[in-house]
């Protein structure tokens, strides 16, 4: 009997990796929604690779998650590595300084799906799109920091939790001023699924009508059908008036639609186009924080806005253009009567013929005039030669106490 033990040797079972033409081939025939070209570009971005026959991974050094080619669920997502980050992509955006961002809450699917609906739009090479692979996704302001500079377009699913995601997201980038929107699901009455792959599927190979109302955000690289949507957002920006928590709505679009009256004041009339178009860059990125959509929120602003019964002016800058004014005339030569009359001129040309209100101390500082009772008698001058007329009475006392309010009766 022999005493030579034998051992087995245990081969390693290394898989064969195909080359990326097979490894693209059989990805498509899964999933035939997406295109070659899609699939080679994130591919040369080391974000997609087929680590077995049946699986492929999007994912790029540290973070990532692997799927069957038929199963629909996830088989696992990576976690590990010194400089382990929850956002898929984030240094392909960075090293590769792109300044446009499609921000994906959700999974793989979503953001290969992300990518093909940029490729089919024209800017894919121009685009980058990072993944949380998750509606549990907590944002962490060392990460969101490092998209500062860039437009985000911020994806989640279409329901509650997926809505929640794209709130807490667009929180966390509003405090750090990071320029984005979000995606209005509302735009897609007709469309089933719940998130962007489904979308994806339901177009069934075509460009929606949307494209380039949502693609727009990316602008100079599309050429969008609103040819002046840009030199118009280049002189007005709705930025100030985005909601950044619940609750802000109906104060926000007050304050908007009176910031586009003062506009047509000083700068020129808007259209009804163009307040659309502000709108709907306010709806984009006010979305999350409102349960209202974008065609009632339409509605609400133009008919809020036609109720604005009054323009905010600012004094020292309606002063400023009174200097330049020609003095109006009156009947009379008197050099203080005229400053007061043209800054009243002024003022009631801002507040689109509603009153508008003027201290007895502004219109002595304008005036030039030595003493509050000398600028006082002037005023009430010029009331009694239907110049201007008293509408109500200020309060005198306090500075903070309100001014009189007077109404312009000269042609102006």
């Amino acid at each position: 009997m022999s005493n030579i033990l034998t051992t087995k040797v245990k081969r390693s079972r290394e898989p064969v990796r195909a080359c990326p033409q097979k490894q693209s081939a059989m990805f498509l025939n899964a999933f035939p929604c997406f295109s070659q070209d899609t699939v080679t570009e994130v591919m040369k971005r080391n974000l997609f690779s087929m680590p077995l026959p049946n699986e492929w991974r999007f994912g790029d050094s540290n973070n990532g998650s692997t799927r069957r080619l038929n199963w629909k669920k996830f088989k696992r997502s990576d976690n590990e590595g010194t400089d382990w980050h929850k956002l898929v992509g984030l240094c392909d955006v960075v090293e590769r300084d792109r300044r446009y961002v499609i921000f994906v809450i959700e999974g793989s699917k979503d953001a290969l799906a992300a990518f093909e609906f940029a490729h089919r739009a024209g800017v894919l090479r121009d685009v980058g799109v990072v993944a949380a692979l998750g509606s549990g996704y907590r944002p962490i302001n060392s990460e969101l920091k490092r998209l500062a500079g860039r437009r985000l377009i911020v994806i989640g699913d279409r329901d509650h939790v997926g809505v929640e995601s794209v709130r807490r997201v667009s929180s966390a980038l509003c405090s750090i001023g990071v320029d984005h929107v979000a995606l209005n699901w509302n735009s897609f009455p007709d469309a089933d699924g719940k998130d962007l792959f489904d979308l994806l599927q339901s177009s069934n190979g075509k460009n929606p009508h949307w494209y380039c109302k949502f693609f727009s955000f990316f602008s100079p690289f599309l050429s969008v059908p609103q040819s002046s949507l840009f030199s118009l957002f280049s002189l007005f920006s709705p930025k100030p008036f985005i909601c950044t928590a619940s609750g802000q709505r109906n104060r926000k679009l007050f304050d908007l639609a009176r910031a586009t009256k003062q506009f047509g004041v000083h700068q020129r009339k808007l259209t009804h186009s163009e307040l659309a178009q502000i709108l709907d860059a306010w709806y984009a990125a006010s979305a999350p924080f409102i349960e209202m959509g974008r065609d009632e929120c339409l509605i609400h602003f133009l008919r809020v806005r036609d109720k604005v019964r009054s323009v905010p002016a600012n004094i020292k800058e309606a002063m400023e253009r009174a200097r330049s004014e020609p003095l109006p005339d009156i009947g009379i030569e008197c050099v203080p009567l005229h400053k007061i009359a043209v800054v009243c001129c002024e003022l009631q040309r801002v507040q689109l013929g509603h009153p508008f209100f003027l201290s007895v101390r502004k219109a002595q500082a304008f005036a030039g005039l030595t003493s509050v009772s000398a600028a006082y008698d002037a005023l009430q001058t010029l009331e009694s030669m239907e110049v201007i007329k008293c509408v109500k009475r200020g309060i005198a006392g306090n500075p903070g106490n309100p001014a009189t309010r007077w109404r312009y009766l000269f042609p102006m």
